[in-house]
Parts: structure tokens; sequence; C-alpha cells
């Protein structure tokens, strides 16, 4: 696994830099300290997803589904622009809202298919078959993202608090391709907590 430093090596001034602020200014070498650190892979990362009710569907564990999670994507707060207040001729800015944009998910269609059916359950717990909207406590759960190692230890987990699933998948079919069945499901998200 390369370091830091050597990731940094052949990019010309923006690594030289680097090197010079860390040996000037912060009083070490940067080559000796960030030598032998990691550096997180987009691919090292597992998923977990909350257990609702349903045991296994066709022999496959349901809560197994993060295994067909081919993409994750998620951020955390971002503020779509501040609280302004007239003070005389200024304007003072303060805090505004924090919001989280949704949680989109890439899944794989396995044969057979678990993850349809795991999601429609979960849509069952939002609203029955009359539409009568159940509480939120009945459906909105906690998914957790693992990030991993390359020793394929954890080493940071992001906790998405009060998911639920806004979208279930739909397909886009074709005699023109050859390729695996994917679809995109959205969820939306309350928090996320980062440990």
């Amino acid at each position: 696994m390369p370091s830091i430093i050597d990731s940094l090596k052949g990019k010309g001034a923006a690594g030289s830099i680097i090197e010079n602020v860390a040996n000037e200014f912060l009083g070490f070498n940067a080559a000796d300290v960030l030598r032998n650190q990691d550096l997180q892979r987009e691919f090292m990362w597992d998923i977990k997803f909350p257990e609702i009710g349903q045991i296994s569907f066709k022999g496959v564990a349901l809560i197994d589904i993060g295994k067909f999670v081919q993409n994750v994507k998620f951020g955390n707060y971002q503020m779509e622009s501040p609280n302004i207040i007239q003070v005389g001729a200024f304007k003072n800015k303060y805090a505004g809202t924090l919001d989280i944009q949704e949680v989109t998910m890439t899944f794989l269609r396995p044969i057979p298919d678990v993850v349809t059916p795991y999601l429609q359950r979960w849509r069952k717990l939002i609203v029955d078959d009359k539409g009568i909207y159940y509480p939120k406590i009945n459906y909105a759960k906690n998914i957790y993202v693992y990030l991993l190692g390359t020793d394929s230890l954890i080493s940071g987990t992001f906790k998405l608090i009060n998911t639920f699933p806004k979208s279930l998948p739909s397909y886009d079919l074709s005699y023109e391709r050859e390729g695996v069945l994917k679809f995109d499901v959205s969820f939306s998200v309350d928090r996320i907590d980062v440990f």
C-alpha cells in the first residue's frame, strides 16, 4: 500500500509544497510521519441493513441484502443558506437550517430477487394496503456503512439514522444490452453520526 508521500511523488509542485510546509512550519518531516499511513480505498466498505421482521426470503437472510449494493452515495450536513438579520446598515449572518441530501444506493438484482421483497416489506411498514400511514417509529430504521482498512478491520462507521426508502426499484430492460440488471433506490435520512 503506497504512503501519502509515495502518492504525491510525481505530482510536481503540489507534493513538494505539502512536504515543505510540513518541514518548515510544523517542525517535522512529513515523509517520516506519513510514510506508513494507509489511505482509505473507495471499494473497502460494507453495509448493514435493519431487520424488518421477516428473517429470510427464498433461503437468503434479508439483512444480507447489503452484499447486492454496488454503490452507496450519501453526504453529511450542509447549510443551504444562512439566516440574515439586518442590524442598522449591516447584515449579520447566522447559521441556517442544516440538511442532509438523500441516500442513494445502486443494487444488483440477484436471482432469486431478495432485494425487492425486502424493500416491499419495508414499504408496508410505512403505509398499509388501504393507504393509511403508520407512525414514523414503525418504519424509520438505522443503516450502518462501515469503512474497512486494508486489513479488513473497521476503520470508520457511518450511522444513517431514521432512514426509510423513498422509492422502490424501477427497471430499465432492453434487448440491446447484456449487462447485469441494476436499479437505484433513494432513502430519506434524518441524521448521520460518524464514529
